[in-house]
């Protein structure tokens, strides 16, 4: 298996093929476009493996950042293009950010997992004290979370609420757990909440044309 998380600022990788684990993370300041599939290699080469005896992956589809998201999800397809196959499992970033707070606290009711989705938006879905989601992913305006009557939950260094951390070694476990969710790499699609800034910015121009 070979995750991968570029949602966020910081990317990470992890791989694991029998007893053999490797984790990278990806600081903030590095180009995650030219660096992703780079630090992939390095990874394998040294566990000493062959990514053409790979077969399972796993990504982070969103939400999150939009050019971050697009450059894991076609990362992916361009590994299994080249590969003539290749089974993925999509991932939830909000589904993965509840997954840790579950496995790190004891949560004994509802809670509502919050990500930043700026220009005062916020990213939100909820989910039982299991960590199982209980709605469909939202976009709600800032000061709506607020309203909220359930503990408020987002990754480490996302936001001021309650956090909780996003590791490489909870991304792989994660990504293990649902491999029976896995689809075919041509399926592959992102999670947008909303329209990109300059999607908005087009539709803006285009308005004032008419």
């Amino acid at each position: 298996m070979i995750a991968i998380s570029t949602a966020f600022e910081t990317a990470q990788v992890a791989i694991q093929r029998g007893n053999k684990t490797f984790f990278k993370e990806l600081d903030a300041n590095c180009k995650h476009s030219e660096n992703l599939l780079r630090t992939i290699d390095e990874c394998l080469a040294e566990l000493g493996l062959d990514i053409r005896e790979e077969e399972d992956f796993a990504v982070v589809v969103g939400t999150g950042s939009f050019t971050g998201l697009r450059i894991g999800i076609a990362t992916v397809k361009g590994i299994c293009a080249g590969l003539g196959r290749g089974k993925v499992v999509p991932i939830s970033s909000l589904d993965l950010i509840a997954y840790s707070y579950v496995k790190r606290n004891k949560v004994t009711s509802d809670f509502v997992v919050v990500m930043d989705a700026l220009s005062g938006l916020r990213f939100v879905c909820k989910y039982n004290k299991e960590g199982q989601p209980i709605s469909q992913p939202f976009l709600v305006k800032a000061e709506e979370v607020d309203l909220m009557p359930e503990e408020k939950v987002s990754a480490a260094g996302n936001l001021s609420h309650k956090s909780t951390p996003l590791t490489c070694e909870v991304l792989l476990e994660f990504a293990l757990k649902h491999k029976d969710k896995s689809c075919d790499y041509h399926l592959l699609t992102p999670l947008y909440l909303r329209k990109s800034q300059a999607e908005v910015g087009l539709e803006e121009k285009m308005l004032k044309k008419i």
